[in-house]
């Protein structure tokens, strides 16, 4: 018996040791669609997450009764009682039927309102990528400026004795040098910021750097997908507006329970024994109903304060919704104006001949030849952030439309656009 226990013990934990390296491996390799959809466990939505904790387990339902007293009175300071009294003071109705909508208004805004958060953490995410290889590629490119600027000074330190040797250029140069070196070495800072960033909320701990390059977004792609999405107004359905909407609504709301709770005083039942009153038995039982009349509401003036400041909040949707227009607007221009650049960037690139040139002939100087090769660099360098540009508008434009988590969620920086 204790043969087959141990046995069994044995196979159990060897099964959690393989599930705990399977986790170590998945976790090894870092995947964009997995940071992306862990956006869902985003500190921003714990609020979110309790919040509806709490509706499921408590609801806004108002008791029948806000009030129940008992009464007794005696005669003479005689200890015996003499009269006794139960009233039932029933909840105003309204106040019940308001609440039973607040409560569901609040459900529903809770979805509304995870949509928002969730919009932001992705967003945030999103960001985060674009700004962490973004900054990779700018790492390379400085180090190749590093290597072009050494030889440079090369060049002039060979001349170093010669009549043509000036000293104010090489001094000039090595404060280039340095300055170069200073950049790349805050550009690494910038770098591991944003990747102790990622994988702080991602608990993730192994190396980011992949070979997604050959796996992002395709231009055609994008000029796709916002013309697609460009067919439903940027402001349908738009979770900015939801959301502000969503806060309106429940103002409203409040305002209708807090007007009929301050009516909650609708009157009384009241049972009664009075032991000194007629000789049958019966004639000591009577019953009472008081109906309360209310003539105005005493928080009428906070109320009113309350509906001016809905009004205000309306107003303020009218303006955001304009906001969000123009921003959508702004932002599908700042992609036409990139992809224009990029072609010019492009075509400027396939065209040039230069280096071949250069390198074709026999009597190029050096520093000519360098001076190509720092050409070149820079319009590959200037691609490569026209490049990152393309993205940044690109995710601006699904999130201030909304549409960055139209339903199923995708990765937007993936060829494939895979469901995360």
């Amino acid at each position: 018996m204790y043969g087959l226990y141990s046995i069994s013990m044995v196979k159990t934990r060897f099964l959690i040791l393989l599930i705990l390296l399977g986790n170590s491996i998945a976790k090894g390799q870092f995947s964009m669609n997995e940071f992306l959809s862990d956006a869902r466990n985003d500190v921003r939505l714990y609020e979110n997450k309790i919040k509806s904790e709490f509706l499921e387990e408590k609801r806004y339902r108002s008791p029948i009764l806000h009030r129940v007293e008992f009464l007794a009175r005696t005669n003479d300071f005689n200890i015996t009682q003499d009269d006794f009294r139960l009233r039932f003071n029933p909840t105003n109705p309204w106040e019940i039927s308001a609440n039973k909508k607040y409560y569901s208004l609040e459900k529903n805004s809770l979805i509304i309102d995870y949509q928002y958060a969730l919009n932001k953490a992705i967003y945030k995410r999103y960001n985060q990528l674009i700004s962490f290889f973004q900054l990779s590629d700018e790492i390379l490119f400085k180090q190749k400026e590093i290597i072009l600027q050494r030889d440079q000074l090369k060049i002039l330190e060979a001349a170093l004795g010669n009549s043509d040797f000036e000293i104010t250029e090489y001094i000039k140069e090595k404060e280039n040098l340095l300055n170069l070196s200073l950049d790349l070495n805050n550009l690494n800072h910038s770098k591991q910021k944003v990747e102790h960033e990622i994988k702080t909320s991602f608990r993730f701990s192994g190396n980011i750097e992949s070979s997604i390059y050959n796996q992002l977004i395709s231009y055609e792609q994008i000029k796709n997908i916002v013309e697609l999405k460009s067919v439903i107004s940027d402001t349908a359905n738009n979770i900015h507006i939801e959301n502000l909407n969503r806060q309106i609504t429940l103002g409203e709301q409040r305002i209708v329970i807090e007007k009929a709770e301050g009516r909650r005083n609708i009157g009384y039942i009241q049972a009664e024994y009075d032991r000194l009153r007629g000789d049958d038995f019966d004639n000591h039982f009577g019953v009472q109903i008081g109906v309360r009349i209310p003539l105005t509401n005493a928080d009428k003036p906070d109320l009113n304060r309350r509906k001016l400041n809905l009004m205000e909040d309306k107003a303020d949707v009218v303006r955001e919704k304009t906001a969000l227009e123009i921003q959508c607007e702004l932002l599908k221009l700042d992609l036409e104006f990139l992809f224009s650049q990029n072609q010019l960037i492009t075509g400027e690139i396939s065209n040039d001949n230069l280096l071949k040139l250069l390198n074709q002939n026999q009597n190029i100087k050096p520093e000519d030849l360098l001076e190509a090769q720092k050409s070149i660099l820079k319009m590959k360098k200037y691609e490569k952030l026209i490049q990152w540009d393309i993205y940044k508008s690109f995710i601006d434009y699904l999130y201030y439309s909304g549409k960055l988590i139209d339903i199923p969620l995708k990765n937007y920086l993936s060829e494939n656009l895979e469901e995360i």
